[in-house]
């Protein structure tokens, strides 16, 4: 199971954002280059190489992992995967929504799991 704490997607999404305006770009932009750039490990740890939108290089350093956590590339693949099934859910309801309203409504969705329960429906027959 892949899991990945909800301060650590907080993190990345601020981190994130704050690349995009240093750049000067959307942060939907920033979101579609770090969800098509390849996640590259190097001796920092893993970032995303990727083409900005204007066809240049861009690179993204990903916040350093807590101790005892595992971030591979496959996790965080899926970790931007559910970003944007987030992304799009807001886009579907709110699809002029601003830089700032979109971090923030990502965030709120960026619950952390405080509980775990077993379902056993399956073996009822």
């Amino acid at each position: 199971m892949h899991r990945i704490p909800a301060d650590y997607v907080s993190l990345f999404l601020r981190t994130l954002k704050w690349d995009a305006e240093a750049r000067g770009i959307t942060f939907q932009a920033a979101l579609k280059e770090a969800a098509q750039a390849r996640i590259t490990a190097t001796s920092e740890g893993l970032a995303l190489v990727g083409t900005a939108t204007d066809g240049s290089s861009v690179n993204y350093a990903l916040p350093s992992p807590a101790a005892g956590m595992s971030l591979s590339p496959e996790t965080l693949a899926l970790m931007l995967g559910r970003i944007w099934d987030w992304v799009d859910e807001i886009l579907a309801a709110t699809p002029d929504i601003t830089d700032n309203a979109l971090l923030s409504a990502l965030r709120a969705r960026n619950q952390p799991v405080r509980l775990f329960r077993p379902s056993f429906y399956w073996q009822i027959r």
